[in-house]
């Protein structure tokens, strides 16, 4: 978008656009990074011979009320970015950065 055309309203819109744009995808990044990090913790454990389902008296337990209770988590914050980008595309009338 030229700086010089549109109006204000216009030139604030496509800021908060792409500032929301940019939150949501490092938002997206870091949840990813915490993702490989666990994954390769599980890695590391199992590489000790830790059988994470039995290896700790309660461990495997612990774990699936984890998963359990992160789950839905993960599926209101997919749906939060979802509502986000549509909020986003009707406040400025277009359907995505580049439009």
């Amino acid at each position: 978008m030229d700086q010089g055309s549109g109006t204000t309203a216009d030139r604030l819109a496509g800021g908060l656009r792409d500032a929301c744009y940019v939150a949501v995808g490092l938002g997206l990044i870091g949840f990813q990074r915490a993702q490989v990090a666990r994954q390769a913790l599980l890695k590391r454990l199992r590489a000790k011979g830790l059988d994470l389902d039995g290896g700790w008296p309660g461990l495997g337990q612990t774990r699936r009320l984890a998963e359990e209770a992160l789950s839905p988590l993960a599926a209101q914050v997919a749906e939060a970015i979802e509502l986000a980008g549509a909020g986003l595309e009707r406040l400025v009338g277009r359907g995505g950065p580049g439009d």
